[in-house]
């Protein structure tokens, strides 16, 4: 049932290494056959089966299961297309959309005031930092081309993530930017 296994690589405030394992952050229809397992009823079920696919995809003999079942400690299922307030999770991209989806979703549109942002403007779906990311870089072109004396001071307080450098923005705010634009300072 499981196409991804998490490895988190950040532990504990106080430096240790992580203690969690995420098995499965299913998506899309590889999610609806967790659906059925939603519920304390299930847990055991759920636990047998995480185990046992473990093993699978690690090519694991059975003795790491003893190990697997002493080191358990919880396991927390979710669904988001379940959860009355979101009625579904995150955006995803098919393959040829990205490109086209995109690249239309992070332009500036109706001359220039209207910018998306959130997790679906952004390259890491389904993630805060997704939404944290896009959010900056609406904010960072808005500054750009409406307030560029503003922008310097911005992109020093919370910092521009790695990908939209001050050259980066401008040439892709430039792109379909309408009226008069003048090419990025090289």
């Amino acid at each position: 049932m499981f196409r991804r296994v998490i490895y988190p690589s950040y532990g504990g405030d106080d430096g240790s290494r992580s203690t969690v394992l995420m098995v499965s952050y299913a998506l899309d229809a590889d999610a609806l056959p967790w659906m059925g397992l939603l519920g304390k009823e299930r847990e055991a079920f759920v636990k047998r089966k995480v185990i046992s696919d473990l093993l699978a995809i690690h090519k694991l003999t059975n003795d790491a299961r003893d190990r697997l079942e002493r080191e358990w400690k919880d396991a927390y299922l979710w669904s988001w297309n379940a959860d009355p307030n979101t009625l579904g999770a995150f955006a995803f991209f098919y393959p040829g959309q990205f490109a086209e989806l995109y690249t239309h979703l992070t332009q500036p549109a109706g001359q220039g005031r209207l910018h998306f942002a959130g997790e679906v403007v952004s390259t890491r779906h389904g993630w805060v930092v997704g939404a944290l990311n896009a959010s900056s870089r609406a904010v960072s072109a808005i500054l750009a081309e409406s307030y560029p004396d503003k922008f310097e001071d911005f992109s020093r307080k919370p910092g521009l993530p790695e990908a939209w450098t001050k050259r980066a923005l401008e040439e892709h705010i430039g792109i379909t930017s309408i009226g008069e634009w003048s090419k990025p300072s090289q």
